[in-house]
């Protein structure tokens, strides 16, 4: 009867511990920048590039992935860091279209934020699963 004790024991001992060392860790959130450390307003305003189809016209504005310069730099250098964003014909923000009322203009707009998979790009932002219709 003893032994049975011991090696119910000991087998108990087994699976709490193989569960606890194969046991999926979480990820380390990402580290966060202080915004005090942050420079302010290095960057010029951007001023977006203009489309004019004042006079009719066809215009194709893809929507890509891509790195760009927003301000911040790395903590303790001035090295610059830069964001991952969404824009269109590779700039951020995307142009100003200008148009005449009356005068017909078409715009094309592929959507090009998959990988070379083709499978779609995962979103930039975090989406709260527990929203009513936020993943669908």
């Amino acid at each position: 009867m003893k032994l049975t004790k011991i090696s119910s024991l000991l087998f108990l001992v087994f699976i709490v511990l193989s569960n606890f060392l194969t046991a999926q860790v979480a990820p380390a959130p990402p580290l966060l920048l202080d915004p005090i450390a942050q420079p302010k307003f290095v960057n010029p305003l951007p001023i977006p590039t203009v489309l004019s189809g004042r006079a009719r016209g066809s215009f194709t504005l893809a929507a890509t992935q891509f790195n760009q310069n927003l301000g911040l730099v790395t903590p303790g250098t001035t090295t610059p860091m830069l964001t991952t964003v969404w824009g269109y014909n590779g700039t951020y923000p995307g142009p100003t279209i200008q148009a005449t009322k009356g005068v017909p203009l078409s715009i094309f707009f592929p959507n090009n934020l998959y990988n070379r998979s083709r499978v779609p790009l995962p979103h930039l932002l975090p989406i709260d699963p527990n929203m009513h219709w936020a993943l669908t």
